[in-house]
């Protein structure tokens, strides 16, 4: 999913791994029309400050030009990445002068130099046409009464809104999408307990001091006198959307949260907002429900992505059984086939049954 575009890279965000600083070839460039190459260089590896409920964050970097050159000169574009901060390094390491690297360097940049700014331009033009929806609102209600509220669709509320009944014990959501602001429906789940313990998570992180909002507390006194935070305040009534959609509008105001400067982000509705990659994986086993593959790379649990053959189909990743076949097969995964149509289950049937008559 592209989060939104500079003019060298487009930030995406995953839910599985990319190789980490290699180059990657994607199916498909939401910036065609200002240059070719679908090749792009992997850098800026995150997993928390998440916008969509995915694991990981990337940057990709352009490369621009996908021709004789540019496939010539692309390792000396990574060796360069590597040692700008050390030139002398360059030379103990591969024995060539760093002035040779920094030729094929600049002749890269010279003939990027108009397709970058067709970007700027591009960006420049468009960056007030989407409103970002930066402010990050999390609702921590085990009630779910907030979903009368909606009416139906998040899609209604101005900021990003994430719904959860209550926090894990590691406070992985936290984690994963760091809110600007934290509402909770006080509770015996979500309790002083609770409410000290994500505070105690809070402060863990540098540069991080969400403003929480404290619902349906009732007891004497203000909560903010028994909680060691400073941006806290408590209401008496339950969780009330119209409250959290004026703090975020305050909030919003006061950091700048959803300036767009120098920034396109994609409606998440587009065609645009979407990169796919293809990988090949290795086919050790199948059923009609269940596929066992190889992959290069790693594939984190529960991940859900599109297989191609034998038939389109989805899979989702799965822990192996205990005594499973492929369970201590390094780089081995265990994935339930899922999102078939009857055309797509009678390929697969065959393919299956083929299979079991190539054995017997």
């Amino acid at each position: 999913r592209v989060s939104y575009v500079e003019d060298d890279f487009f930030h995406i965000e995953t839910t599985s791994k990319l190789p980490f600083e290699k180059i990657i070839t994607v199916d498909n460039n939401p910036l065609d029309q200002f240059m070719s190459s679908r090749r792009f260089y992997v850098k800026t590896y995150s997993d928390t400050n998440l916008y969509y409920n995915t694991r990981f964050s990337y940057d990709l970097e352009f490369s621009y030009i996908d021709d004789t050159f540019f496939k010539a000169t692309e390792e000396s574009w990574l060796l360069y990445k590597e040692f700008r901060d050390n030139p002398l390094g360059y030379k103990e390491e591969t024995g060539q002068r760093y002035d040779d690297l920094l030729d094929d360097v600049k002749k890269r940049k010279l003939k990027i130099r108009p397709l970058r700014e067709g970007i700027r331009q591009w960006i420049a033009k468009n960056e007030d046409n989407v409103r970002a929806k930066k402010v990050k609102v999390m609702v921590i209600d085990d009630t779910m009464e907030i979903f009368s509220e909606l009416d139906g669709s998040k899609q209604s509320f101005p900021y990003s809104i994430n719904i959860q009944n209550q926090l894990t014990d590691d406070f992985y959501q936290l984690k994963r999408t760091k809110p600007h602001l934290i509402a909770i429906h006080y509770d015996d789940v979500n309790n002083m307990l609770k409410l000290n313990k994500l505070i105690e998570n809070i402060s863990t992180y540098s540069h991080y001091e969400p403003y929480i909002l404290i619902f349906n507390y009732d007891a004497d006194g203000k909560i903010e006198e028994y909680l060691d935070y400073q941006h806290i305040l408590s209401f008496r009534g339950t969780v009330h959307l119209d409250t959290i959609e004026q703090m975020a509008k305050k909030l919003d105001k006061k950091l700048y949260l959803s300036e767009t400067k120098d920034r396109v982000y994609f409606e998440t509705s587009s065609a645009e907002s979407i990169i796919t990659f293809s990988r090949e994986v290795k086919v050790m086993a199948m059923t009609e429900s269940i596929i066992y593959f190889k992959s290069e790379i790693e594939v984190p649990m529960w991940t859900t992505f599109i297989m191609e053959e034998p038939t389109k189909m989805l899979v989702t990743v799965i822990p192996h059984r205990s005594s499973g076949k492929f369970k201590n097969e390094g780089n081995c995964y265990r994935a339930m086939i899922n999102g078939l149509g009857e055309k797509e289950k009678k390929t697969l049937r065959r393919t299956v049954n083929k299979s079991l008559e190539i054995e017997d």
